[in-house]
């Protein structure tokens, strides 16, 4: 529930912060999108790397078993991928994607601390 809530705030963040500087709210949206997809495919792949794939299909959609690391790399491969096909400006959107990403991170954490 907290990494659904710790999403939910770095996107809202992160087009409240777009859209100051002027940007276009449909590419970020669009860019977001692909962000949480390539976000959780890497965070869930790094973690099966450290802890073993299952075996079975339950165990591919399990709630928990997420990687950080995994996961940041998956967003930043993910958005490099997608600056190959949509020319955008990727550094501005970092620049404000830190800020949003850093609050979704704390919240994680903390949803982290109470599952023990």
């Amino acid at each position: 529930m907290m990494a659904t809530l710790a999403i939910i705030a770095g996107c809202f963040g992160t087009l409240r912060l777009w859209k100051r500087r002027g940007g276009d709210q449909a590419l970020a949206r669009d860019l977001l999108f692909w962000s949480i997809l390539g976000l959780f495919l890497g965070a869930k792949f790094l973690f099966f790397l450290q802890y073993g794939f299952p075996t079975n299909l339950a165990g591919w959609f399990s709630p928990g078993g997420l990687a950080l690391y995994g996961g940041l790399f998956g967003l930043v491969l993910t958005l490099g991928l997608l600056r190959l096909f949509r020319p955008y400006p990727l550094l501005s959107f970092l620049d404000v994607m830190a800020p949003a990403a850093s609050a979704g991170l704390f919240l994680g954490r903390i949803g982290c601390f109470l599952a023990g």
